[in-house]
């Protein structure tokens, strides 16, 4: 086995010639560096997704009152909504049109009525007077 690493470091070396052997060696190395470690990725992963489950559920609240409102206000304004029998209602207590034009009919016999009383009164004055 040595003398087969021997014979792979000899074909190396002729092919390659040393220095550049060593430039992309560096370059390896400085490449290998600069690289992030997956735990560093893994723990910007996780509170990024910290973050994101912290921002849904203070919108998710935020929705969920935004909607609590809106049904208290639907059942506030159908609360105030008349329904038939509140209608029913308002209209038996209303005075009929027929009704009121018997009643002023009525008012106008005795408009009159009091009229000639008074025209009579008058008269029986007037020949008191004589």
């Amino acid at each position: 086995m040595l003398k087969e690493l021997e014979l792979m470091r000899r074909n190396i070396a002729e092919k390659a010639p040393a220095v550049e052997l060593l430039e992309t060696k560096t370059g390896f190395v400085g490449q290998l560096e600069s690289k992030v470690e997956l735990d560093e990725v893994q723990n910007a992963l996780t509170e990024c997704q910290k973050d994101i489950v912290q921002q849904l559920d203070e919108f998710k609240q935020v929705i969920q009152k935004e909607i609590g409102q809106s049904q208290n206000d639907t059942f506030k304004a159908i609360d105030r909504k008349a329904d038939a029998m509140d209608v029913q209602q308002q209209l038996d207590s209303k005075a009929d049109t027929k009704a009121v034009d018997v009643n002023f009919a009525e008012r106008d016999q005795v408009d009159e009525l009091v009229n000639n009383v008074t025209s009579l009164i008058e008269q029986m004055d007037h020949k008191c007077d004589l």
